[in-house]
């Protein structure tokens, strides 16, 4: 499936059963990849109506991914690994302009590879990206969503992640191929770990 947009829309304003709605018819945080997570999103506003659609990618889709996560200085290792799911943003031409993806747990999922292209940043498709996972988690039946970054939680706050403990997110996506990635380098105990509850959940 696809979502088409305005570079002016923001589906973030939604209510969240009308932007589940609209997306059925959104991070990898590494002290040599990443820095800041807003400006691999964007922040600002900026008035283009360019037609964007977002889809599920696909395996025929690695190496655009890859391609598009180098461009932004963002790491590629474990992209489309089993047990996740990636979307693509893309121009009137089908030319990748944003990615985001989640990699699944048990009722959790962590968002990783978060990121858009630095001329089409502050138009919306990082929100419109985040808003995609989300939902999507949501109807996968997840209950919190995690992300690791230590330099953006401002950013992340934003689209309602608070700091938790780093041993929760461990805990909760103990295969996930970041936190075992993270694990092996030794980058574990630096990080910071970001929870997000989806709507309906309590726990």
């Amino acid at each position: 499936m696809s979502i088409y947009m305005s570079r002016t829309q923001n589906p973030l304003r939604l209510q969240p059963a009308a932007r589940a709605s609209m997306i059925r018819a959104v991070h990898t945080s590494t002290k040599h990849y990443l820095g800041e997570a807003r400006s691999s999103m964007g922040s600002e506003r900026r008035e283009n109506t360019v037609p964007v659609a977002i889809r599920e990618a696909m395996e025929a889709d690695r190496e655009r991914i890859a391609g598009l996560l180098s461009a932004i200085q963002l790491s590629a290792d474990g992209i489309l690994t089993a047990g996740s799911r990636y979307w693509l943003a893309e121009d009137e031409r089908a030319q990748a302009i944003g990615v985001i993806g989640l990699e699944y747990g048990s009722g959790a999922a962590l968002l990783r590879s978060a990121g858009v292209l630095p001329e089409w940043r502050g138009a919306g498709i990082g929100a419109a990206l985040v808003a995609t996972a989300l939902a999507a988690a949501q109807a996968d039946g997840c209950r919190h969503v995690y992300l690791f970054s230590t330099g953006a939680g401002p950013y992340w706050q934003r689209y309602g992640f608070d700091e938790v403990p780093v041993d929760e997110l461990v805990q909760a996506l103990p295969e996930s191929f970041q936190v075992r990635h993270y694990e092996t380098l030794g980058w574990l105990p630096t990080e910071i770990a970001w929870r997000r509850r989806l709507y309906g959940t309590t726990d």
